[in-house]
């Protein structure tokens, strides 16, 4: 039996028993006082009996109408609960396909407009819209027409909200007749096979005012506001309220893209709220509508988080005693060595005490991990292998001092070819091939004996057991974007040569000379 026909079912029900509770009462009452008349002649307590027949009536009728009254209720507020809770569940995919397409526009292997640094927020907004606006090239993904915007779901269509943000910091919003960041579609909410309400969904991301100001306005402006401008209603909520560390940098916001709010402990990092509301409306007007609203936080690196950023294997075998402090990225491999036990030494980024001391990710060693996409095959697992490159030798003759986070403090750990992710025998079988990455951009070790990409054990099997380890607290296997530096010219003021200076797989330079038909205005 459907939701509906059993509350029409317990409606009739509760109905026929205040019929009945009607005419037993009047019949039980005249009985009542007839039967008190009669007792009244015989007995000497005359004038007691009827008040308290009366009473005790009173209290049984009041209580028979509460408890009838108590289950009709509860019987109502049981249905609408169970109608609110299956629009709330047409409404959770929305928010599945809001965070879907977030992770689409921040995947620079798919979305190939993102650029090489922090983004201006109205560049995320116009890739978002995907719609040319402002210059901002179209990504296609089909050519069959309505499937070739990727931010747009085949069973979707994009709806028009009212009012744009602005495109220009500072000025002002418009009404304007374009479609904005919001789609709507068809649900099904009774499990019948078919749709009978629409679901409406937007992402929001800019913030109001301009670089100056933006953050007081944030704070200032009313919901309905902010509704109306199409604004986030907060900033990040990861970002801490208070801290004993903060710090303030005078023009960070304005030079790394308005709406990006500055980490309140650490220059390095800037942070970015996005907000996904979500709309049900039943083609029944009896049932109630549903809202739902999320909010992700996104964390970029600034280029000043990275002691060292390299674009190759990242090599380490010193003479004398070396120590390290802070963070380190390797789009390649990781290759420490040593001639005895703790030549190098990898220290966190400070002491204890210090500001920067706490967050893992300040002295967080990461090793490249590189997954095929649709229009590059390439797959590439850098590994962390102790040795001594000289003798091309995976076996060390010491080990590396590596120090990890452990609670409030820190432990002293020792990386050895032991224990670290490889068990190559030799390094020129994990290192890789710089032909192939100066000329193709492509990843590739200078042995591939184990197959395609490389070395048999550069897989995440050898990870997985690395990150069961200590050691796996301090050195992680992750893909980095690249930090937000100039790197365009070469220290002799000469172009590059860089092996790719488009946003595709298909801009790489192709085998011949370096730098051909680059254009300065490019």
């Amino acid at each position: 039996m459907s939701n509906r026909q059993l509350e029409q079912a317990l409606q009739t029900l509760f109905r026929e028993v205040r019929r009945l509770y009607r005419s037993l009462s009047k019949s039980l009452i005249d009985w009542l006082l007839r039967t008190s008349f009669v007792l009244n002649r015989r007995s000497p307590a005359a004038g007691f009996t009827l008040p308290l027949t009366v009473l005790l009536i009173l209290v049984v009728s009041l209580s028979v109408g509460a408890l009838t009254f108590r289950a009709y209720t509860r019987n109502t507020q049981v249905i609408v609960e169970n109608q609110q809770r299956v629009i709330y569940n047409a409404a959770t995919p929305a928010i599945d396909r809001a965070r879907a397409k977030l992770e689409y526009l921040f995947d620079p292997a798919k979305d190939t407009r993102y650029p090489g640094g922090i983004p201006l927020e109205s560049k995320l907004m116009r890739m978002l819209l995907n719609d040319g606006s402002n210059g901002e090239p179209t990504l296609r993904i089909s050519a069959t027409p309505g499937q070739e915007d990727p931010y747009t779901l085949p069973d979707e269509t994009r709806i028009d909200i009212g009012v744009r943000p602005p495109a220009t910091p500072g000025s002002e919003s418009v009404e304007d007749k374009g479609k904005d960041n919001a789609w709507s579609y068809r649900a099904d909410t009774d499990g019948n096979g078919q749709p009978d309400a629409t679901v409406y969904y937007s992402i929001l991301l800019t913030t109001p005012g301009n670089n100056a100001d933006f953050e007081q306005k944030l704070i200032s402006l009313p919901d309905s506001q902010k509704a109306k401008e199409q604004v986030v209603r907060h900033g990040p909520l990861s970002n801490e309220a208070e801290s004993a560390c903060k710090v303030t940098v005078a023009g960070s916001t304005e030079g790394f893209g308005k709406g990006w709010f500055n980490d309140l402990s650490n220059t390095a990092i800037t942070r970015k709220n996005f907000q996904v509301d979500a709309f049900v409306v039943p083609d029944n007007t009896k049932v109630a509508a549903t809202t739902l609203e999320f909010h992700q936080d996104r964390q970029l690196d600034r280029g000043n988080k990275w002691g060292a950023w390299f674009r190759n294997d990242l090599e380490v075998f010193p003479g004398p005693p070396f120590r390290w402090n802070g963070a380190m990225h390797t789009e390649g491999s990781f290759l420490p060595g040593n001639n005895s036990d703790n030549t190098l030494q990898l220290y966190l980024i400070s002491a204890k005490a210090s500001c920067l001391f706490p967050p893992p990710e300040n002295s967080e060693i990461t090793v490249t991990r590189i997954i095929p996409t649709s229009d590059d095959s390439t797959t590439y697992t850098g590994v962390v292998a102790v040795g001594q490159m000289g003798k091309n030798s995976a076996a060390s003759q010491g080990s590396v001092e590596l120090h990890v986070h452990d609670g409030g403090g820190y432990a002293r750990k020792n990386l050895t070819s032991g224990n670290d992710s490889s068990s190559a025998a030799r390094l020129d079988q994990v290192y890789m091939d710089p032909e192939i990455l100066l000329t193709k951009n492509s990843y590739k070790t200078k042995e591939a004996s184990g197959g395609p990409g490389g070395f048999a054990n550069q897989n995440n099997d050898a990870w997985a057991a690395f990150n069961g380890t200590d050691l796996g607290r301090r050195i992680k296997n992750t893909k980095e974007p690249t930090p937000y530096v100039d790197d365009l010219y070469r220290a002799d003021n000469r172009w590059g040569p860089k092996p790719r200076y488009g946003p595709k797989a298909t801009d790489r330079v192709q085998p011949g000379r370096l730098g051909t038909d680059i254009v300065a205005g490019d």
